[in-house]
């Protein structure tokens, strides 16, 4: 198969090539894989149960997949991220705005189960938070949290435009009124709100 994105060919490995290709449509490839791995396509798919059939197809026997996503809704253990809070508000609205686009942003915590049901033996799911921001007091977490902020914050202004314009009848105006606010939020670090991962 030749390679279609010839600009990172120098970057790749020499038995690696790349494709681009819609994951929901007929995949342009005939061989079979010894490792799938999919990173951050939560919101991206209408059809995870069929994601996962063909990822088991497109394995050879003894074939490993690896899943990393996020979950929905952010979270606190403490009570800091309060229900009326700008980015509670503003998750519930996404996951709504998701499912009528016929997405769903909650998905993530149905992989084992669709990965069970697509074939695949020996699941194992493990679960870890990411930070919001650095509140964390553990280096390590607090470290991720710088990360993951402007990650956050450009994800979910994307997010919003493209579910909250089209599905909610909102302005580019209103999202960002709205985006602002939730960005703020994101920042504080008082506000100890993690993401499961």
């Amino acid at each position: 198969m030749k390679p279609l994105l010839t600009h990172l060919d120098n970057r790749l490995p020499q038995n690696c090539s790349t494709a681009i290709a819609d994951l929901e449509k007929e995949w342009p490839v005939s061989h079979q894989f010894n490792y799938i791995h999919a990173r951050w396509l939560v919101g991206c798919l209408f059809n995870w149960p069929l994601f996962f059939e063909r990822c088991y197809a497109s394995l050879e026997e003894g074939g490993w997949m690896e899943v990393l996503d996020i979950g929905f809704p952010c979270q606190s253990s403490d009570g800091s991220l309060f229900p009326n809070s700008a980015i509670s508000k503003w998750n519930d609205l996404l996951v709504k705005a998701a499912k009528i686009s016929g997405r769903e942003l909650t998905v993530a915590a149905k992989f084992g189960e669709f990965m069970r049901e697509a074939g695949f033996k020996s699941v194992t799911i493990i679960e870890k938070r990411l930070p919001q921001n650095p509140w964390p007091e553990d280096a390590k977490e607090r470290a991720l949290g710088e990360i993951a902020l402007p990650i956050h914050q450009d994800g979910h202004e994307r997010l919003g435009h493209d579910y909250l314009i089209p599905n909610m009848g909102m302005s580019i105006e209103e999202v960002d009124i709205k985006l602002e606010v939730v960005k703020k939020e994101m920042e504080d670090p008082n506000i100890h709100a993690w993401w499961p991962m």
